[in-house]
């Protein structure tokens, strides 16, 4: 299918889990950023992984988010990592119309249903911590898609 093409697709989904799998703030903070971080300019950096069961009709997507204090992203301050596991009911038929493929707009789709979740993970597990207030940023997941690349299903 070509991917500049425009197409409906049917899409059938359901949420199984999202995870917190782990959270960390480093232990020890530079004193000069103590009582004057600038939340404004924390840096976040995203790293996806995903896995296509085609006979579970599961798709899998972790998502790992580290935190800076700084623009060029030398001052580490933390982690973040959480899963995301979708049963998408019909990835036969959309994997078949695709070349063997799930087409990016479907794990964009579900990639935002995660980086969402993450977000509220961050503002809970913050709170009292030198990062409360903290808001991760809004963003497009087709972001993570800059050339085409879709999960090939086994």
């Amino acid at each position: 299918m070509e991917e500049n093409k425009l197409q409906e697709i049917n899409l059938s989904v359901k949420i199984l889990t999202i995870k917190l799998e782990d959270f960390k703030l480093v232990e020890v903070v530079p004193a000069a950023l103590v009582n004057n971080l600038n939340k404004d300019k924390i840096q976040f950096e995203f790293n996806i992984g995903m896995n296509l069961d085609i006979v579970k009709k599961n798709i899998h997507i972790d998502l790992s988010t580290q935190l800076f204090a700084d623009e060029e992203k030398k001052i580490n301050l933390g982690f973040l990592k959480t899963s995301g596991d979708f049963e998408v009911a019909n990835i036969e038929d959309i994997v078949k119309g695709y070349d063997g493929k799930v087409p990016n707009v479907i794990l964009a789709s579900l990639i935002g249903v995660l980086l969402s979740t993450s977000r509220g993970f961050l503002i809970l597990k913050s709170e009292g911590t030198i990062m409360e207030g903290v808001i991760m940023p809004i963003m497009n997941p087709m972001a993570f898609f800059p050339k085409p690349l879709e999960v090939k299903a086994k």
